[in-house]
C-alpha cells in the first residue's frame, strides 16, 4: 500500500481511524483524518467515514446528523457525534430468505423501474405499501424488517431505494454486497426522520509532522499486516508508488526512475528542494528506530481479530490508480 505526506502506510491510517471513533479518541481522529488529507487522500477519508456511521447501529437522532454532516463534508461535526456514541461493530447477519407480506391487490409505482423478476405486481405493491405506511407512522425498525426480501435482489434493492428517495451517496457503498443490510436499515431512519440541511465545507488541512504512533490493535482489528521498517532505508522507492500526494511531488520537483531503477532528474536544486520540503529533520534512512516504529515497527505483533467487516474495509481502501501528466 502507498505511504501518506508523512510516511504512513495509508491502510494502517484508515484502520487507526476507525480504532480512534471505538475508544473513543475525537482528537486522534481529527489528526488522522489531517494527515489523509495532507497525502491529498480526500476521497479515502470520505469513504471510512461512510464505512463507520453504516457500520453503527442506526439511530432517530445521530443517523440524519452523522449522514448528513458526512455528505456536506462536515467532517468535524461528524467525528465529534462519536463523542456521544462511539463506534461500535456491529455483527454481520447473512442474508435470510425473509418472507413478504401477504400479497393484496397493489399496483407497484412505476417509478420503481427494477422490481424482483419472480415478484408479481401484487406482492412488489404490497411491500412498498407497507413499508410507506410504516414509515409514515417513524416506525423505522418495522420497516426494515419488512423491507428486508429485497436484500436478495441487489439491482431492485438499489432501485427501490432510489425509488424511495435514498441519496446516490449512500447508495455508492451498494457495491459492496456486505453493506446492504446495513445500507437498508440506515436509509429507513434517514427516509423517516429527514435531516437538517448542512452547510458543505471543504475541511482544510494543517501542517503536521509525524505526530502518530499507529497502535498494533489497529491493525489486529482490520486485519492489516504491519510493514517492516526495511521499506523506508536506502533508496526511497517508496515515492514511487501510484500515489495521489507522491505523483503530484514527483510531478512538481521532475523525478523519475530510470531503466535501471534508479533516481532521475532535471536538476540537482530541484532534487535538494524535493527533500528540504518533504524530509525538512531528516531522511527515512537515517531515523532512529523509534521514529520508524511510529509507521513501520521493528517487533510484529501481529494477530488478526475475526473481524467480519474487515473484507469490504479492505475493499474499500484498495486505491484508485493515479495518473500524472508530465
Amino acid at each position: 500500500m502507498p505511504l501518506s505526506k508523512n510516511l504512513y502506510e495509508v491502510q494502517d491510517l484508515a484502520a487507526f481511524l476507525l480504532l480512534s471513533l471505538e475508544k473513543p479518541n475525537i482528537p486522534l481522529a481529527s489528526s488522522i483524518v489531517n494527515e489523509l488529507l495532507l497525502s491529498l487522500e480526500s476521497e479515502l477519508v470520505h469513504k471510512i467515514l461512510g464505512f463507520a456511521w453504516l457500520l453503527e447501529q442506526p439511530d432517530k437522532d445521530l443517523t440524519p446528523l452523522r449522514f448528513t454532516a458526512w455528505r456536506s463534508y462536515r467532517y468535524d461535526i461528524l467525528i465529534d457525534s462519536f463523542n456521544i456514541k462511539p463506534l461500535t461493530i456491529q455483527p454481520f447477519i447473512p442474508v435470510a430468505d425473509y418472507p413478504l407480506p401477504a400479497p393484496s391487490i397493489n399496483s407497484p409505482p412505476r417509478e420503481w423501474y427494477a422490481r424482483p423478476a419472480d415478484w408479481t405486481d401484487d406482492q412488489c405493491g404490497t411491500f412498498y405499501l407497507y413499508i410507506k405506511s410504516a414509515l409514515q407512522h417513524k416506525q423505522c425498525w418495522r420497516a426494515f424488517l419488512l423491507a428486508r426480501p429485497i436484500l436478495n435482489h441487489p439491482t431492485a434493492f438499489r432501485s427501490f431505494l432510489s425509488f424511495m428517495g435514498v441519496s446516490h451517496e449512500i447508495l455508492t457503498f451498494a457495491e459492496y454486497p456486505h453493506l446492504h443490510s446495513q445500507i437498508l436499515e440506515h436509509s429507513m431512519y434517514i427516509i423517516a426522520h429527514p435531516p437538517q440541511p448542512m452547510e458543505i465545507m471543504i475541511h482544510q488541512p494543517q501542517p503536521q509532522g509525524r505526530v502518530l504512533h499507529i497502535h498494533h490493535e489497529a491493525r489486529n482489528r482490520w486485519n492489516v499486516p504491519p510493514t517492516p521498517p526495511t521499506k523506508l532505508i536506502g533508496q526511497p522507492n517508496f515515492i514511487f508508488e501510484d500515489t495521489p500526494y507522491w505523483n503530484e511531488q514527483r510531478n512538481n520537483f521532475a523525478i523519475d526512475l530510470d531503466t535501471k531503477g534508479r533516481i532521475k532528474y532535471e536538476s540537482d536544486r530541484l532534487y535538494e528542494e524535493f527533500f528540504k520540503y518533504n524530509f525538512p529533520s531528516d531522511i527515512p534512512d537515517e531515523w532512529s528506530v523509534a521514529e520508524r516504529d511510529k509507521s513501520h515497527p521493528s517487533v510484529i505483533q501481529y494477530q488478526p481479530e475475526t473481524n467480519p467487516w474487515a473484507e469490504p474495509f479492505h475493499q474499500l481502501i484498495l486505491p484508485t490508480p493515479v495518473t500524472v501528466s508530465r
